[in-house]
């Protein structure tokens, strides 16, 4: 009666509901195999199962689906922080940075502060190098002689973060790939030679500045 049993559950195509291990657990083949997935029947079910031949139905929705028009991926872009000191329009990468905030008051270091390197700054309970990048750069005073008004602080670099005195921070801007053009000779000279590229923001030019050489020579006024 049980071989009757097994032989017609074969039969149907699923002795493993029947009388495998997620049916009544009747079958004699279960004492050697243990588990239905290991049994040549139920092995022989799954490949039969992807082999089978596709439905009409199958292959009219995957024509369909492929014939579709793909979507245009968007171009590759980087984001980054856009601030003004002085005259000049300057971005460097966003990851860099980590903080940016109000400025405030800049401590003197004795025999060590100059025109660059400003003093020393606390930022969030930790005492900061705070250095000017408009000097640094050899940014041009604006038109009636002053500098910038030195209004924001943006603090940049990951193991030992410089604070860097600007005028404003305008936005963080999501810059495609081919918006970035070669700096040109009066763009180089206006960031000190750092600019590595330039791309368009409302209607201004604005130098990318190579932060890895940036926190390089930010870090020699250490040294």
């Amino acid at each position: 009666m049980i071989r009757n049993t097994v032989v017609l559950a074969r039969e149907r195509g699923d002795c493993w509901n029947r009388i495998g291990v997620t049916g009544d657990g009747t079958c004699v083949e279960l004492k050697q195999h243990i588990h239905c997935r290991n049994c040549p029947v139920f092995v022989g079910a799954g490949r039969g199962l992807l082999e089978r031949a596709a439905s009409d139905e199958y292959v009219t929705q995957w024509t369909l689906i492929l014939s579709k028009e793909k979507a245009v991926r968007p171009p590759a872009s980087d984001a980054h922080v856009v601030f003004r000191v002085a005259g000049e329009h300057l971005a460097l990468p966003a990851p860099i940075f980590r903080d940016v905030r109000v400025a405030g008051r800049i401590h003197r270091l004795p025999h060590r502060s100059n025109e660059v390197l400003l003093g020393v700054a606390s930022v969030g309970g930790e005492i900061r190098p705070c250095l000017s990048i408009e000097r640094l750069l050899g940014i041009d005073r604006l038109p009636d002689g002053s500098s910038g008004a030195g209004g924001r602080w943006i603090v940049v670099g990951s193991e030992a973060p410089w604070v860097l005195v600007v005028d404003e921070v305008l936005a963080i801007h999501r810059t495609a790939h081919d918006e970035v053009k070669d700096a040109p000779s009066t763009a180089a000279r206006a960031a000190g030679g750092f600019a590595r590229g330039v791309f368009p923001w409302r209607d201004i030019e604005v130098a990318i500045l190579d932060a890895n050489r940036l926190l390089r020579d930010l870090d020699r006024w250490l040294e």
